[in-house]
């Protein structure tokens, strides 16, 4: 026999069935759902730590840019994609997983090269490059870890054997 699920009284007497609780079925086999489908605050902080970040690199290319030095229109170009993704990463997480994944890919091809020169070349090591090469796959991982937890209802535990 079922339980009837919890209810909170209606105009005109009649019961409505409240969406803050899980089913309840009599059989121990039975789903529990989360009542929330969110992403533990942890990752939510972490993700928007990231956009801070890709603020702060924002600025850093406008820095380049206004310097006037070469690659002016190159350093533009990343002040709208760093805003774009920061705000992506702020307003509409989900829709944050593709551009960060072609952006990831851009930059580790770009600055991966910069850190291989700058192990090999007399110059300076590019620590920037270091910190782009880390920071865009833990983003990456952060979005997918963060969409899985908030997408998805916690798996059903089997019940034991015999009951």
């Amino acid at each position: 026999m079922m339980d009837p699920p919890a209810a909170s009284h209606h105009r005109g007497g009649q019961k409505k069935a409240r969406f803050s609780e899980p089913p309840v079925a009599s059989s121990a086999r039975s789903l529990q759902f989360p009542t929330v489908l969110m992403a533990p605050p942890l990752l939510r902080l972490a993700r928007l730590t990231c956009a801070g970040l890709l603020v702060v690199a924002a600025t850093s290319h406008a820095r380049l840019a206004a310097a006037g030095g070469a690659h002016v229109l190159r350093h533009e170009l990343f002040v709208g994609l760093n805003l774009a993704l920061a705000t992506l990463l702020v307003l509409r997480p989900r829709w944050a997983l593709l551009p960060t994944a072609l952006l990831s890919i851009q930059q580790l091809s770009s600055h991966g090269s910069d850190l291989v020169d700058s192990v090999r070349g007399p110059g300076p090591f590019d620590w920037a490059s270091l910190g782009v090469l880390v920071f865009f796959p833990a983003l990456l991982t952060l979005l997918v870890v963060e969409r899985r937890k908030a997408g998805t209802p916690e798996r059903p535990q089997a019940a034991p054997p015999g009951s």
